[in-house]
């Protein structure tokens, strides 16, 4: 009975087995496994990619005498300005637009090269602007007549020629603005000056009257006819925008020299050029830093001012003018995006980085060159004096600009940032 027992049970148990086998073998075969796959969205379903730009100005470069002598190699007879440029030049080359104010002209050697108060300036100074990354150059300001119709033309004709877009003056029959393209998108810039009393009903510059034949190669505004001046600024608003230009660039030479705040008419045409459409707006002639501004206009466009941005570079030093803020300035950067679908923009990030002109003497000459701050004070070697002229010029800029802009971890003066 026991031996019959045992083989029930393993038939039994065979028998399960099979029929589990062939069970699973049956599950498997209906049962798949479910592949779940991640939704992939279609690509023009995506949102588009901004388009960014970066965008940098600095003030005013001017070349008095002892930097006309410190420039100048006897030995290659030549004037070289590179050295002026060598510890900003990373600043700069990293922009898609960089702009600066030339407060000179290029009259040629035959004119005698001078300076204040009628500048003429040697042309290699262009090839320096060019090797250090500007790509436009403002030539309409209160030295543009210094050498006459011939100096405004052949200033144009060799900024030109040095591969740098020119703005402010221009040929006969010229465009008075000039539609810069950068990654498809067209930024339209245009400058002008600040006139000084008519004399005789002829325009004047400087005291200098402008020939009527070449009034129109200057973009000119009169304080004294604001108004009708600004909606002609207003034209050539429309008009850029006419033509596809989605950012709008203003750089004006304006307000009163030496004075550390905007006067009332920079603050009115600011206010009335952010009302209608212009995104960026930068200030030289003073010859100081000045604040910045972010005016939002009634529909929330925001429009980046900034008054002044100091001397580039200059000889107005401590010693001679008896003040030491003209030896400050900036390098103004705006980030710009644009949405490529409806072709808006809005700055992402304006900073600045303020600059100081370190002048000192090797080898019996005296040597110019622009230092970022707070970068040049931690060079190895400085005196004590430029040392404490540096801290100086560094700690005046955050003063005048906002110490509640300052970044205290890197150190940056961060005007906006989104």
């Amino acid at each position: 009975m026991k031996k019959y027992t045992i083989i029930i049970i393993i038939l039994m148990t065979a028998l399960f087995s099979y029929m589990s086998l062939d069970t699973f073998s049956q599950l498997n075969e209906e049962i798949q496994p479910v592949i779940i796959e991640d939704e992939i969205e279609n690509e023009d379903d995506l949102d588009p990619e901004p388009i960014v730009l970066k965008i940098s100005a600095v003030g005013d470069i001017m070349t008095h005498g002892p930097q006309l002598r410190a420039q100048y190699d006897s030995k290659k007879d030549i004037y070289d300005f590179s050295n002026n440029y060598e510890k900003v030049q990373s600043f700069i080359s990293q922009a898609d637009l960089a702009l600066c104010n030339i407060e000179t002209v290029f009259a040629g050697i035959e004119k005698k090269y001078s300076s204040y108060p009628r500048f003429n300036t040697p042309d290699s100074l262009v090839k320096a602007l060019k090797d250090v990354g500007f790509d436009i150059a403002v030539t309409s300001n209160n030295h543009s007549f210094d050498r006459g119709v011939e100096g405004v033309m052949r200033t144009v004709q060799i900024v030109r020629e040095g591969d740098i877009k020119v703005v402010g003056t221009s040929f006969e029959d010229e465009q008075k603005y000039l539609i810069y393209p950068i990654e498809g998108i067209k930024v339209g810039v245009v400058a002008y000056t600040y006139e000084t009393p008519k004399y005789h009903g002829a325009k004047t510059i400087n005291g200098l009257a402008i020939p009527e034949e070449v009034e129109d190669s200057i973009n000119t505004f009169n304080y004294e006819e604001i108004d009708e001046d600004l909606d002609k600024m207003k034209t050539a608003i429309e008009e850029m925008k006419a033509q596809g230009v989605q950012v709008v660039i203003f750089y004006l030479h304006w307000g009163q020299e030496y004075l550390r705040n905007p006067n009332e008419y920079q603050k009115k045409m600011a206010h009335y050029l952010a009302e209608n459409g212009v995104d960026i707006l930068f200030g030289s002639h003073p010859h100081v830093v000045q604040p910045t501004e972010i005016i939002e206009n009634k529909g929330g466009h925001k429009t980046i001012v900034f008054y002044s941005l100091g001397n580039f570079i200059s000889n107005q030093r401590y010693e001679l003018m008896g003040g030491r803020y003209s030896e400050d300035g900036m390098i103004a950067e705006v980030t710009w995006e644009i949405n490529p679908e409806n072709q808006e923009g809005s700055p992402t990030l304006v900073k600045c980085i303020p600059t100081w002109v370190h002048k000192y003497n090797s080898n019996n000459k005296n040597n110019y060159e622009i230092v970022p701050l707070p970068q040049f004070l931690d060079e190895e070697n400085l005196s004590e004096s430029t040392l404490w002229r540096a801290e100086n010029s560094y700690n005046n800029t955050i003063e005048i600009i906002g110490a509640e802009y300052l970044n205290p971890n890197t150190e940056e003066l961060i005007i906006f940032e989104r």
